[in-house]
This record gives C-alpha cells, sequence and structure tokens, in this order.
C-alpha cells in the first residue's frame, strides 16, 4: 500500500520524500519484527532440545524455474512459482546463524536436567 503511496507521488516533492520515509520506517520495522520472531524461536528449540542438527539447504536449486525448455514445456509453473516465493521469503540462513550463536553459549541455554 505504502509503495504504491509513492509511486503516485511526483518526483522530487516534499510529500513523496515523506512517503519514502514512511515506507523505509515500516520496511524497518517489519526486519526487526521478524529477527526477534527469528531469534526467539531458535533460542526456545536450543533451550529445549539437548542436539540441534542444521539441514544445509541448496535454496538455488531447489527454487529453479518450473518453466522448462522449448521442446519440454514445464508442469504446474504457477504451483512451482508459489513454492519459490515462499522459500525466498523464508530465512533459513538467519535462523541457522541464530542458533549457531547459543550453542556455543553458556549452560544458561542448556535444557534443566
Amino acid at each position: 500500500r505504502m509503495q504504491r503511496a509513492v509511486a503516485r507521488c511526483r518526483k522530487g516533492s516534499r510529500r513523496r520524500r515523506k512517503r519514502v520515509q514512511a515506507l523505509a520506517r515500516w520496511q524497518r520495522r517489519e526486519f526487526v519484527r521478524e529477527r526477534n520472531a527469528c531469534h526467539r524461536a531458535t533460542t526456545e528449540i536450543i533451550r529445549d532440545h539437548g542436539l540441534v542438527a542444521v539441514e544445509r539447504l541448496r535454496v538455488a536449486k531447489m527454487t529453479r524455474s518450473a518453466r522448462g525448455r522449448e521442446g519440454q514445456p514445464g508442469k504446474n509453473v504457477a504451483a512451482k512459482a508459489g513454492l519459490n516465493r515462499e522459500a525466498a521469503g523464508v530465512s533459513a540462513a538467519g535462523a541457522s546463524t541464530w542458533a549457531a550463536g547459543p550453542c556455543v553459549a553458556p549452560e544458561s541455554y542448556a535444557r534443566a536436567a
């Protein structure tokens, strides 16, 4: 919604600058919200489980196009495009990074025996 509002404004105008700043604030808040959720989830996982294994996913290979080639057209292309959007939206790399930090942290993260 905010991006559309910016797009309707004339370039160089004061109103456009205000809307761009509002959009930047909103995007920053969203980023912080997602980072906080990721941090909470990984901390909870590490606290509740003694051993955590992280799979090294090859996201670039997983999110290849399903369009196919000229001789062999793809099947179910729209569904694959939606799956690719979801896979790109998930910050699996961020989660594994957050999980790696507490894994070597003090015993306060370990499960109480």
